[in-house]
């Protein structure tokens, strides 16, 4: 279901800049769910979700004195808010680097659900943005284009290009390109686990038959045999 602004917003808006408590209030009441529904999904834990739109707020109150244009405060309170989360994950993956591989291997499931949002969060401030406000703010194109003061077609590319990029992260992640070599680089030079085991196997494989060789040819020398044979004598 699409939510639509109350005609009422850009003067609370006007209030709040003002100084005026109540009137941030009332604003506060009208942008919770859309925040909370954005953080929740980013998050994936409702207690940390509240966290980040708790914290989002208060720093909305102390810097909207400094908000310039009345309606663009849900691109700018969401901005506060993208980023919030995006220090949460940040929290979350550094928690996960410390674990006990025990208890590493139960968070696997987790970490994997987490894809998705991770990829989500490496996408540019402006891309995420754009995506909360379409997918969870339930917002059309128009709209988010008078948030960000854009055209329509601009907002459709950029979010068209936003998916494309989130597809792209999760499929690399998924093939584990990071062991890939880069364009114009060959598989030696790249050092991939595949190359330096192909070249330590093959160094076996040489020694070996070196090895190999020289027992056949002290063999030989203990007969007296040079190898060829003796045809004919005096």
């Amino acid at each position: 279901m699409i939510r639509h602004r109350d005609t009422a917003e850009p003067e609370l808006v006007r209030r709040a800049v003002r100084g005026d408590a109540a009137g941030f209030a009332a604003l506060y009441e009208k942008v919770y769910k859309d925040l909370y529904r954005f953080a929740l999904y980013t998050l994936k834990n409702s207690h940390d979700a509240e966290d980040v739109v708790s914290d989002t707020v208060l720093d909305a109150w102390v810097q909207i004195r400094d908000l310039r244009r009345t309606e663009s405060f849900r691109s700018w309170i969401f901005r506060i808010l993208t980023n919030k989360c995006r220090m949460r994950l940040k929290r979350y993956m550094e928690r996960a680097e410390e674990l006990p591989e025990e208890l590493a291997e139960e968070e696997a499931d987790y970490c994997t659900r987490m894809d998705v949002r991770t990829a989500f969060s490496r996408l540019a401030d402006e891309e995420r943005l754009i995506l909360a406000l379409n997918i969870f703010g339930g917002y059309t194109s128009r709209e988010i284009g008078q948030f960000l003061q854009v055209s329509p077609n601009t907002v459709r590319s950029k979010q068209s290009r936003a998916l494309k990029k989130m597809a792209a992260f999760l499929e690399r992640d998924a093939a584990g390109q990071e062991n890939v070599p880069e364009p114009g680089q060959d598989s030696f030079s790249a050092g991939t686990p595949w190359t330096s085991k192909g070249a330590d196997r093959e160094k076996e494989d040489l020694n070996g038959r070196k090895e190999m060789e020289g027992q056949d040819s002290g063999q030989r020398r203990e007969r007296g045999d040079s190898g060829f044979s003796k045809t004919g004598g005096n």
